[in-house]
């Protein structure tokens, strides 16, 4: 019965070891699929970043206008692009009225904002 404990003891411990995060290890911050640059009075653009986890595969951007948002070319991944309606709603409370996509992956099954 004691060795029965025992080992059931060192499992248990031994697997909330395994599953337990590191506690000194700082929490990484996600890297973003893109990156945000202003080129321009209310025109951003937004650059693949290929270090990414989740890339964007494509570069885009937006125009906000005096009533809508433009959003030009909407990326391959619906993570990336639901980061950049985030992004656009962070600076602006225009809906966004156009989404306008350029390239070829648009036809092939790409997710729009």
């Amino acid at each position: 019965m004691r060795t029965t404990k025992r080992a059931l003891f060192a499992i248990v411990t031994l697997c909330a070891l395994l599953w337990m995060p590191d506690v000194g290890q700082a929490q990484s911050t996600p890297v973003p699929p893109f990156t945000l640059k202003q080129v321009g009075a209310n025109v951003w653009a937004a650059i693949d970043n290929p270090a990414a986890k989740g890339v964007a595969a494509a570069n885009g951007g937006f125009v906000i206008g005096d009533d809508g948002v433009a959003v030009i070319d909407s990326f391959a991944s619906a993570n990336a692009a639901r980061e950049l309606k985030t992004e656009i709603q962070q600076r602006t409370k225009h809906p966004i009225k156009f989404v306008i996509n350029t390239l070829s992956i648009a036809k092939t099954g790409a997710r729009g904002c």
